[in-house]
Formats: C-alpha cells, sequence, structure tokens
C-alpha cells in the first residue's frame, strides 16, 4: 500500500499538470476550459504539500521508525526540538521542504494576481514546470518510504531473521554535527531563500523570451525577500 506522504506527492503532482495545462491552454490558444480551475488548483497543491510536510513532522516527533527517512535522521533520546529539525536533516527531506515552499509561493502568486496578466500567466508556467520537476525528485528520493524497503532489511525478511512487519525499536540518531542550535535555523532560510527564487527567476525567463515589461516589478519584491532570507541563512551558517 502507497504510504499517505507519497499518495498526497502523487495527488500534488497530477493537480499541478493540469493548473499547468490550463494555463498553457489559455496562453497558447485562449481556451478557458481549465484556466478557471488553474488557480485553485495550486492552493490545493499547497495544501496537500502543507500537510504532507506537517505529516513527515509528525512522524518525527512521534518516533515513527516504520519510515526508513525517520529512523535515519531521529531518535527516541533526541530533544523535540532536534527531532523536528530532523525533518530536513537529508535529501529527501530537504527536496519536499523546497518544494513546499516553491507551491506556497506559487499560491501566493496565484492568490494576488489572479493569474490576470499574460505575465502573471508565464511566470507561473515556469515556476509549475519547476515545481513539477522537484515533486517528481521527492518521490523519487520520497522520506515516506518504509524500512522494510531497505535492500538489506528486504533480504533477511526473505530469509525469515525479520518479520515482515519489523520496525526498530529505536533510530539511528541525528549526525552531531546537526546537534547544534544554529544547525536548527540554518538550513530552512536556505532553502526557504532558494525556494522564493523562483518567482523572479521564472519573470526572467519569460522576459528573455518574450521581452514582456513589468518583470521587474513582479520580481523585486520577491527578490528583496529572498535576499533578506539567503542572508540571514548565511550569517547564522557562518
Amino acid at each position: 500500500m502507497i504510504p499517505l506522504g507519497d499518495t498526497l506527492l502523487y495527488a500534488s503532482l497530477a493537480v499541478s499538470i493540469i493548473a499547468l495545462v490550463g494555463l498553457l491552454l489559455k496562453d497558447r490558444k485562449n481556451i478557458d476550459v481549465l484556466n478557471r480551475y488553474a488557480a485553485p488548483a495550486i492552493l490545493l497543491v499547497a495544501g496537500f504539500l502543507t500537510f504532507d510536510y506537517l505529516l513527515l513532522t509528525y512522524y518525527f516527533v512521534t518516533g515513527n521508525f516504520a519510515f526508513d527517512y525517520v529512523w535515519q535522521y531521529s531518535s527516541s533520546d533526541l530533544p523535540l526540538v532536534y527531532k523536528i529539525s530532523g525533518t530536513w536533516a537529508g535529501q529527501p527531506g530537504t527536496y519536499l521542504l523546497w518544494v513546499w515552499v516553491i507551491y506556497l509561493s506559487a499560491a501566493w502568486l496565484a492568490w494576488t494576481t489572479k493569474h490576470s496578466t499574460a505575465l502573471a500567466r508565464r511566470t507561473q508556467i515556469i515556476t509549475l514546470i519547476t515545481g513539477i520537476y522537484l515533486i517528481i525528485l521527492t518521490l523519487i528520493q520520497s522520506p515516506f518510504k518504509l524500512i522494510i524497503e531497505r535492500p538489506e532489511v528486504i533480504e533477511m525478511i526473505a530469509k525469515g531473521t525479520l518479520a515482515s512487519d519489523f520496525v526498530p525499536l529505536d533510530g539511528n540518531g541525528l549526525n552531531a554535527l546537526l546537534v547544534n542550535f544554529w544547525m536548527i535555523v540554518h538550513p530552512p532560510f536556505m532553502f526557504i531563500g532558494y525556494a522564493t527564487m523562483t518567482i523572479p527567476f521564472a519573470a526572467a525567463i519569460i522576459y528573455l523570451l518574450t521581452k514582456e515589461n513589468g518583470w521587474e516589478e513582479l520580481g523585486r519584491q520577491w527578490t528583496r525577500f529572498t535576499w533578506l532570507i539567503l542572508g540571514m541563512g548565511i550569517a547564522v551558517g557562518g
């Protein structure tokens, strides 16, 4: 059975593709059939991914070692704050954090612009392509893979050494280098900054392709926020 977390990722991928097709049809063929659902679809995906990240955090907080990622980066004796920060300690959790913030940014763009201009629609198209790519990466290296999917565990289950519903009593624990206050705040600052840069990046790409004016005004507020967050991330990282 597919874990709930992966189910939400697959649902996010499907809804994102619908939103992307709607925006493309409107932009290329002036067909409104799906375009009217694009903004609600993006908001829905942002909701799915918010729930998904909270679900991963819940697994870390409760010490659900049935999930391989939780087992790798948490343990029962970790303080609560480090269990929470363990969600972004490895690549799968980082991908999920990254794509979540991208879709929060896309949702804000959809909410504030209503895709009423060609620039807003085209910027959203590039943003969705980026988001879809990262959803696929997150599914490939999913933080919701079960411990029984590890090759060595599969082999031991096949030999009868372990039960088919094996769950470790404790986790591997967090890397000692990450058990540090500054490492709680540095990674999320950096990846939030990277993710929110998607909007000005997308607007700049549209300008390069179409020479359409207005990309600076659209991207300026996002760039300021990104500059602030990345600056803070670099500072606390130092």
